[in-house]
C-alpha cells in the first residue's frame, strides 16, 4: 500500500497497487475511488479534506485506516518516521509497517501513537477506548 499526503491541500491518496491506466469515480463527498481501466477493480482512493474524510470512511481495514491517520498526523506535525519512533518507543521498522497498513498493532502501541500525536482520532478504528 502506498500513501501520499499533501499538507498544503490536505489531500491524501491511497493506492493498493500501482497501475498506469486508471480512472476516478466519485465515491462519496470528499472521497473518490480509483479503478483500473483494465478490469474495473478498485486500486485506491483519494481523500479531499483528508483530516476529516478518512475518519468517516468505512471501506478500508482498521490497519489501513490507522496507516492513513498516523501518516496524516505525523506529517501535519512535521515529524519523520524516525522522530515518531523515538517519541513513542515503537521500533522504526514496526512503525513503517504500521504506516503501510501491513501490521496490526497492540493497544499499547495505539496508546503511544495517541500520546505522540494528540490530535489523532483513533475512535474511528472500532477500538472502544484509546488512553490519552
Amino acid at each position: 500500500m502506498k500513501i501520499n499526503y499533501d499538507i498544503k491541500t490536505n489531500f491524501m491518496s491511497l493506492r493498493f497497487q500501482s497501475i498506469d491506466d486508471s480512472y476516478v469515480d466519485d465515491f462519496s463527498e470528499g472521497i473518490d475511488v480509483v479503478k483500473s481501466e483494465v478490469d474495473d477493480s478498485i486500486i485506491g482512493f483519494n481523500f479531499y479534506e483528508a483530516s476529516s474524510t478518512i475518519k468517516r470512511f468505512g471501506e478500508i481495514s482498521v490497519s489501513g485506516k490507522l496507516a492513513l491517520l498516523t501518516k496524516l498526523h505525523r506529517k501535519i506535525l512535521g515529524l519523520t518516521q524516525q522522530d515518531l519512533s523515538s517519541m513513542t518507543g515503537i521500533p522504526l521498522q514496526t512503525l513503517k509497517m504500521i504506516e503501510k497498513g501491513e501490521k496490526d498493532t497492540s493497544i499499547e502501541n495505539l496508546s503511544k501513537i495517541k500520546k505522540a500525536l494528540p490530535k489523532i482520532d483513533l475512535n474511528c478504528l472500532s477500538v472502544s477506548k484509546i488512553a490519552s
